[in-house]
Formats: C-alpha cells, structure tokens, sequence
C-alpha cells in the first residue's frame, strides 16, 4: 500500500511539473533555429547561437565562438523583442536593439521582468546577425539565428 501511495505521489508531481498553467509562469524557451556555423577553411569554425525565453521573466542570450583569431567579426546586430499575442493586452512589451564593433565575440544575457496580470510576454524572440572576415582569405560570411519562445497562446513567426 505504501508503494502505491509513493506512485500516485511521483505521478501527480510529474504531472504537476509539466502543467502548461504552471510552466507558463516561467520562461519558456522555443528551439529557434539550429545555431549557424562557417567553416572557410579545414578547422577554422566561427558559430553562434541565441535563444528567446518569453514569460514573467523573459530571458534571451547570444553567444559566439571561432576556432582561430583569424576569423574576425566586423559587425554584428542583435535585437531581442517580448510580445505578448493575447488578448485583450496584445502588443510589444520590450524590443532593444544592439551592436557590436570590428573585433568583437558577442556574448550577451539579458533578463526582464518581472510582468505581472494579464501583460505577460508570451511571445519571445532573439534575431542575431553578424559579418565574419576570414583575414588569412579574404573572405566574408553572414551568419544568422533567429530563435523564439512561447509559453501560451499562439506567436507570429
């Protein structure tokens, strides 16, 4: 009888855990789109990634590595927006907007909130760009990554 009462205790906290009503209060991450990659010679990579986390807290991130300091970023653009898409509060409850000089490796966290009632972000996005010189070559790439989040309801994309 004691198993059984252990069962139905771990059961209803799983169930409870993965509630759309009670994960809605936290920040719900979207999958975006796999991060963006370019490799111009053998062993020389230059990724990013980012991520959207909508929600009372609305978390979003950009990140970016290379495999050789002859990968030079010359410029890259970030802008990170939280709407919320249902009503009767529709409408953009943050939207900023960054940039990053020759030479820099963006790498950037930013948390907002708390919302509260009915003016909570449900929608989350994170668009980042950035224009990559291979020195050694002389070649340029654009990589990009859109990622979004949603906790409720349903998002533009």
């Amino acid at each position: 009888m004691k198993t059984i009462r252990v069962v139905i205790i771990a059961a209803a906290s799983l169930l409870l855990a993965f509630s759309p009503t009670i994960a809605s209060v936290y920040a719900a991450c979207g999958p975006g789109w796999m991060s963006d990659s370019w490799t111009p010679r053998p062993g020389v990579t230059f990724s990013i990634s980012s991520t959207a986390c909508s929600g009372t807290y609305p978390k979003h991130t950009v990140s970016s590595n290379r495999t050789d300091s002859s990968l030079i970023p010359q410029n890259s653009n970030f802008t990170y927006t939280d709407i919320d898409n249902i009503s009767p509060n529709t409408g953009t409850r943050v939207s900023q907007s960054f940039n990053t000089g020759l030479g820099v490796l963006p790498s950037d966290t930013h948390t907002y909130g708390p919302f509260s009632g009915n003016a909570v972000p449900n929608c989350g996005y994170t668009d980042f760009a950035i224009l990559v010189l291979d020195s050694a070559t002389g070649q340029t790439h654009v990589l990009e990554m859109d990622s979004y989040g949603q906790t409720a309801g349903t998002c533009p994309i």
